[in-house]
């Protein structure tokens, strides 16, 4: 029997529609891929100053498309994206977002290929086959969720002490 994967997608929603989505993109397996934890702060590696290059390029790939706060963490990203409504005026020759999970599949896409010119890429998937995603309904939400994002490389440093310490 095969096996069924469930959708984590609202039904019915449409995600090329302007709104702020709040995302989660992790590595494959059980793995720390990107950098370091030292002190309360991430620190990058080559890898992960790969994928933070092209997450901060986003926006220049698509018009109506900006980023709010994100970061980079051992084994995966959390991140906010804008797609905004298309003002006419402001087009700068890029295309458009066609949805949301466009958004990520070439993200996800890029940083792939740049590692595999960089021979940084090894023999084993780089991300998970999803994402997670949350549409944001709220100024509340979206000030909880920067907040999330500013204090997760704290958090994981303390998880990380805690461990150390049992």
């Amino acid at each position: 029997m095969k096996h069924q994967r469930h959708s984590i997608r609202l039904k019915d929603y449409d995600y090329s529609q302007p709104n702020i989505y709040f995302v989660t993109i992790c590595a494959h397996g059980q793995r720390s891929p990107f950098g370091k934890i030292s002190g309360e702060k991430v620190v990058l590696n080559e890898m992960g100053k790969i994928v933070d290059s092209h997450w901060a390029n986003i926006p220049a790939h698509y018009a109506n498309v900006s980023l709010d706060e994100y970061i980079i963490m051992l084994d995966h990203l959390h991140g906010l994206i804008i797609v905004s409504e298309i003002n006419a005026g402001a087009m700068n020759g890029a295309p458009t977002a066609k949805s949301l999970a466009n958004i990520i599949s070439c993200f996800k896409a890029g940083v792939t290929r740049e590692l595999g010119k960089s021979r940084l890429i090894v023999r084993y998937p780089i991300w998970q086959r999803i994402y997670y995603e949350h549409v944001v309904r709220s100024q509340d939400e979206l000030n909880e969720i920067r907040q999330y994002i500013r204090n997760n490389p704290l958090a994981r440093a303390l998880k990380t002490e805690n461990l150390k310490l049992e």
